[in-house]
């Protein structure tokens, strides 16, 4: 009797204790939702349904104190003061209002900070992601699959989901043996879609070195992935052999107009053009997979004369859009390929397509290609791997979901 009154007695403590917890009205959102943060959840929900804007999903940033500040990491851009809070006056929460969710960045979106009455202390647009007193968010960091599942998210209106990840090593044939690639990665870890920039970048490693041989592909990674370190990854392959003569550079970063950003330092298409001047007997074939690389495209085109030893360059999108990781569905759009390719759309969609032409079924589809006229193997692959891609119907076929009305938010490019 004695054991039994004793539980009893601390069911009845812990009973009072978490009365006294619920009513407190101030615990954290780490510790459970307390009652100044729903009032200030309500405050940013109504905000983002004034907006207006239905393609967005809301995330809780995180706590703030008084005295905190609120800003954006933007690529490619000197941050303006008139975008960072002056230091908060009240204690409260930060919330990020995401109008191409999950896109690489730069692209647009909204920053409410909400003290604990459900008033609002600062509001701003940005094209970055947020972040207190300089430093990344948590959700930020998350690979996108668990963002999306996770207690930060907020507001989904149209119930987007991230597909779950599947290991995939592409069945790339070698066929081009005296031809490399290096393969560069620019995201740094606390950076907006880092999981998946490198396993899309680790997939893409793959199918190079399946295509050229091990020897010949070189992956720039993190830490080692600065500007310095893709020209030495450069300069350390063409002198790998005799025989080198073409070399594919692949990049996937985040981006803005002719810049990205790869180890945490920019890089421009003026950068990339010194770099391919520096070896006249070296043809280069370049696909970069970040937002706004249709102005590197356009950037090589638009050179006169033209870059003599630039054999092609894809980009992942046009000048003024963006460029995404994989989804599956995205407001009532399904993927056409949406069991198969994975991380990162458009690098995903090109490398089945790789593995598709290299295939000895279809080997020949790439060998006896006339039309446009090509020199070699390697610019007919890559050719007709992107047009399988975008399809002779992009609104309706293209294997990149966002390239299909009504969405249109990507548009692939070529140049050569």
């Amino acid at each position: 009797m004695r054991i039994k009154k004793s539980m009893l007695f601390t069911v009845i403590i812990g009973i009072v204790a978490m009365l006294l917890v619920s009513c407190s009205g101030g615990v954290s959102f780490n510790g459970g939702v307390g009652i100044t943060f729903e009032l200030a959840k309500q405050t940013f929900l109504d905000w983002a349904i004034q907006e207006g804007n239905p393609h967005v999903v809301g995330f809780l940033v995180g706590e703030a104190k008084a005295g905190d500040e609120v800003d954006s990491e933007t690529i490619g851009q000197q941050l303006k003061q008139s975008k960072r809070s002056t230091p908060l006056e009240r204690d409260g929460w930060v919330f990020y209002l995401d109008e191409a969710p999950g896109a690489f960045y730069n692209h647009p979106g909204k920053i409410l900070v909400v003290d604990e009455a459900g008033e609002i202390m600062f509001e701003t647009e940005t094209n970055g992601w947020p972040t207190i007193n300089d430093e990344t968010p948590a959700f930020i960091q998350m690979p996108l699959e668990e963002r999306f599942k996770s207690e930060y998210i907020l507001w989904n209106p149209n119930k987007i989901l991230i597909p779950e990840y599947r290991i995939i090593n592409p069945n790339i044939i070698k066929y081009l043996r005296t031809y490399g690639a290096v393969v560069v990665q620019g995201l740094t870890p606390t950076q907006n879609l880092y999981s998946e920039a490198g396993n899309a970048h680790d997939d893409m490693v793959t199918a190079m070195e399946g295509l050229m041989g091990a020897a010949n592909v070189t992956a720039v990674d993190y830490p080692d992935n600065s500007p310095t370190d893709v020209e030495t990854a450069v300069e350390n392959l063409i002198n790998s052999s005799a025989f080198m003569q073409h070399v594919t550079l692949y990049f996937i970063a985040h981006g803005a107009h002719q810049y990205m950003n790869i180890g945490g330092y920019g890089y421009t298409a003026a950068l990339l053009k010194n770099l391919m001047d520096e070896y006249p007997d070296i043809t280069f074939s370049v696909i970069i997979e970040t937002c706004h690389g249709g102005s590197w495209t356009d950037y090589f085109a638009a050179l006169s004369p033209q870059q003599p030893n630039l054999d092609m360059f894809i980009s992942s999108t046009s000048a003024s859009k963006s460029a995404y990781p994989d989804y599956d569905s995205y407001y009532g759009v399904v993927d056409h390929n949406g069991g198969a390719d994975q991380y990162v759309e458009f690098t995903s969609d090109f490398i089945l397509q790789m593995e598709y032409y290299t295939d000895p079924a279809n080997w020949t589809t790439v060998t006896n290609m006339t039309y446009p006229t090509f020199s070699n193997n390697y610019l007919k692959l890559y050719y007709l791997s992107y047009k399988k891609v975008i399809t002779n119907n992009p609104s309706a076929n293209s294997l990149v979901i966002f390239q299909r009305s009504p969405l249109n938010f990507q548009d692939p490019q070529i140049h050569f």
